[in-house]
């Protein structure tokens, strides 16, 4: 796409809003976010609100839970598990996926096999034939992996995940035991069933999320 009507239409939008005294308040509607190119970094004036991340006015713009639940089935798009799976990857684990049904584009995903198959393409997760299973190769793609999930709006939950994992790796190195415990004590609470607080597996469980 030429970029050029893009930079036409932020020239216009900063001249027309941009430390203009007669500007006290500007609402704009539209279906893209207003992305920053070059030179533009300096239009700052927006605030940028989505169906995702209404903020204030979700009650207003946004789905309810059971709208887009209701939507997910209509166009049969579920995606559940998505975000667990990339934990457990970032985690060193591997992921089973069922490659087949993959429509062989960038635009027809249908379930979280879809998505990762589409990554297996791209070269952003390896995958083993005989087991069926992806999982992320090396550092440097894991890298990119917490790069995406942390500055992504919707995945806050996984890039606190992410913090609290690294903070506990530190304070093991450090023989901080104190704070090791306190670490893996809040993941058992979070994680798991009170009827299965004691479980082996639960336990193990644990360690590997946190």
């Amino acid at each position: 796409m030429c970029k050029q009507p893009q930079k036409d239409y932020l020239d216009f939008l900063k001249d027309l809003f941009k430390d203009r005294t007669y500007v006290k308040l500007a609402y704009m509607t539209g279906i893209l976010p207003i992305k920053k190119y070059g030179t533009h970094s300096a239009l700052n004036i927006f605030d940028e609100i989505s169906m995702t991340a209404p903020k204030k006015l979700a009650q207003y713009a946004s789905f309810t839970e059971k709208e887009v639940q209701r939507l997910c089935k209509e166009f049969h798009m579920n995606f559940d598990g998505l975000k667990d799976s990339v934990i457990a990857m970032l985690g060193g684990e591997r992921c089973s996926i069922n490659p087949r049904k993959f429509q062989n584009d960038m635009t027809s995903f249908a379930s979280k096999d879809d998505v990762f198959t589409l990554l297996v393409h791209l070269g952003y997760l390896a995958y083993d034939e005989e087991t069926q299973e992806v999982f992320i190769p090396n550092l440097e793609v894991a890298e990119e992996f917490k790069n995406a999930v942390e500055g992504s709006e919707g995945w806050e939950q996984l890039a606190n995940v992410l913090i609290n994992s690294e903070d506990l790796l530190t304070a093991t190195f450090n023989q901080d035991a104190e704070t090791v415990a306190k670490s893996l004590d809040m993941i058992h609470m979070e994680h798991t069933s009170i009827l299965s607080y004691n479980n082996e597996n639960s336990l193990s469980c644990v360690i590997t999320l946190a």
